[in-house]
């Protein structure tokens, strides 16, 4: 994967953000009144499965919830507009599982400082479900399923970079036709978050990247962290 410059910054939720900050100095990007957290801090997740055991042969549901730092907020999996980095839920399926679907919920709009429409975001907790079926020959016992999160998060001042965060879903799998209890039911049960109103994609140009001088905006730091993030 070709490494972009560390000056040339792959636009996200805060494009306009970043932007800001080329044209009047990183400070206003930078300061805050407390330090910014890690990117891979602002989110913690946690997956549950919809059934124990799951019967081979059956459909199930695994659920991974999102709880989200306080005064920080992440995108929506349906953004607004193309350059931004949709939150999504990716699984690392082994033999013996097939995935049906995965859902997202609506996310909601808000009018930030450094944008200047409203954006779909997620923010406090959300919850993103994915729909699998085990096979006939799913492997009986204990099964570790990797899953994979990535969301980028803002607040009202700055944005962290892209982060991929791994979460891993563990449940039993018996023989067919064996009996099955619902698990987690207040996380399953629950109704999908309404949609507060119906975003619409902006008909605007997009860019894609913005060519900065300064060297001091968040990005670089991460990209020494984790280079994979600095592809394109």
């Amino acid at each position: 994967m070709r490494r972009a410059p560390a000056c040339l910054l792959v636009l996200s939720v805060a494009a306009s953000c970043f932007a800001l900050s080329c044209a009047k100095g990183p400070a206003e990007v930078t300061a805050q009144s407390t330090p910014l957290p890690r990117a891979n801090m602002v989110v913690s997740p946690r997956a549950y499965v919809s059934l124990q055991p799951v019967p081979r042969g059956r459909t199930f549901e695994l659920a991974l919830v999102a709880k989200i730092r306080p005064g920080f907020h992440i995108n929506a999996h349906e953004v607004l507009e193309d350059y931004l980095i949709p939150t999504a839920l990716e699984a690392e399926l082994p033999a013996g599982f097939r995935a049906l679907e995965t859902v997202y919920p609506p996310g909601v709009l808000r009018k930030l400082r450094f944008s200047a429409t409203q954006l779909s975001v997620y923010e406090d907790s959300v919850t993103l479900r994915m729909k699998l079926q085990a096979q006939p020959d799913a492997p009986l016992g204990l099964n570790k399923l990797p899953l994979t999160l990535r969301y980028q998060a803002c607040n009202e001042e700055a944005c962290l970079p892209p982060v991929k965060l791994p979460v891993t879903a563990e449940f039993e799998i018996a023989p067919a036709g064996a009996a099955a209890r619902p698990a987690n039911p207040d996380i399953f049960a629950a109704p999908p978050r309404p949609k507060t109103s119906s975003p619409q994609r902006n008909a605007r140009g997009t860019v894609a990247r913005i060519e900065c001088t300064r060297a001091d905006v968040i990005w670089e730091s991460a990209m020494a962290d984790d280079p994979s993030l600095g592809g394109v």
